[in-house]
């Protein structure tokens, strides 16, 4: 005899959606059964709805669509169910500020950098190659600009989705470099 599935074997799995954070992630399926009883079914997994295994697809990366896992719950005795849900890693966002920088008129530019001040780097991941850099390079006259030191970032990491927040460049007036003649 075959049991119907809605009134004695029922399964389902919710969405996974994550940020990034280094873990694997995959879904979990729940198996219940009419008047509480206790069995435990053959669970099989397909990422493309056709190859099925035991093994539960999992992912840690960011994805850039979400990833459907397909299901199958088997026991002997009732219908099979076949089912998907789907799994989605979302960049980590982080936020580096500029830091703020001053020199004296007439002398080179400082080494310009930046900190994280919102969001944390997993492990000992990198977010990729970081430069800073003055918008306003050439300007030379004594005085303050704000938002003109801003980040960028190559081969990024893309598991994160990293913005700048631009620092105030102020240029000072140079009384040291000054010589006096009588």
């Amino acid at each position: 005899k075959i049991n119907t599935n809605d009134q004695d074997m029922t399964a389902g799995a919710d969405p996974v959606t994550q940020t990034y954070d280094g873990t694997a992630y995959g879904i979990t399926v729940n198996v219940t059964f009419a008047n509480g009883e206790t069995k435990v079914p053959t669970i099989s997994y397909s990422e493309d709805g056709t190859n099925y295994s035991s093994t539960n697809p999992m992912y840690t990366n960011w994805t850039s669509t979400a990833k459907t896992v397909h299901y199958k719950v088997e026991l002997a005795g009732y219908a099979p169910i076949s089912k998907s849900a789907t799994v989605t890693i979302n960049k980590r966002p982080i936020q580096i500020t500029v830091n703020n920088a001053e020199k004296l008129n007439g002398r080179p530019d400082p080494i310009f950098t930046g900190t994280i001040t919102s969001g944390t780097v997993i492990g000992t991941d990198v977010l990729g190659t970081i430069s800073y850099s003055r918008s306003n390079t050439g300007v030379e006259t004594v005085g303050t600009y704000a938002g003109v030191l801003v980040g960028k970032i190559e081969s990024p990491n893309t598991n994160y989705n990293v913005s700048f927040k631009p620092g105030q460049f102020k240029i000072n007036t140079n009384d040291q470099d000054m010589t006096v003649i009588l």
